[in-house]
């Protein structure tokens, strides 16, 4: 058997900690990195939506693959309106 590695730890403690309700929405920072897909998958698991931040557009497309909804945040500034207006879309 092999033993839980700590990104799989952290994803579940997040969910668990934070209480998150089906279908409610997570934002999560820093989604390239190991953390991100893990979370994506255990929320997905628990009928809770993800938006997923990340910095390189690269990064974007294995995590829509996997169901999540991403922003290429490279730019933050020139962005800004652009990922508000995805906000405001999933909030409805």
């Amino acid at each position: 058997m092999t033993p839980p590695r700590a990104p799989q730890v952290a994803a579940y403690g997040f969910l668990e900690v934070l209480q998150v309700p089906e279908g409610a929405w997570l934002l999560q920072t820093a989604a390239g990195s190991t953390l991100g897909p893990m979370l994506i998958a255990m929320a997905k698991l628990r009928g809770v939506r993800t938006i997923n931040v990340v910095r390189r557009k690269a990064q974007s497309k294995d995590l829509l693959d996997n169901g999540a909804a991403c922003q290429d945040c490279s730019n933050v500034k020139s962005r800004w309106r652009q990922f508000h207006d995805m906000l405001q879309r999933v909030a409805r």
